[in-house]
């Protein structure tokens, strides 16, 4: 059984072909590269979840809470009226 004989030159590759491979290549390098991204964004969230989030959470809450208390009234209250006292509140 022979051989058969070993390829001594290249033969080009056709420009269109060329073109369409880099086309592709330079699509999945992207698609790499947003999932690389998208993975280090989930690992950066779970670690970091409630390190920085608590105290804005905590912040907003008091905003929150300071926007739903009731306006301080203007004047005082009035005193709360008096009990009578002898022979009146005996009957």
């Amino acid at each position: 059984m022979t051989r058969p004989p070993a390829h001594t030159e290249q033969t080009a590759m056709h420009p269109t072909i060329s073109y369409y491979l880099a086309t592709a290549r330079a699509a999945e390098l992207r698609s790499q590269a947003q999932r690389g991204a998208l993975a280090r964004a989930a690992r950066h969230a779970r670690t970091h979840k409630l390190e920085y989030a608590a105290p804005r959470l905590a912040a907003a809450g008091r905003r929150l809470l300071t926007s739903l208390r009731p306006a301080a009234p203007a004047q005082p209250p009035a005193s709360p009226p008096r009990q009578p006292s002898g022979a009146a509140a005996r009957r």
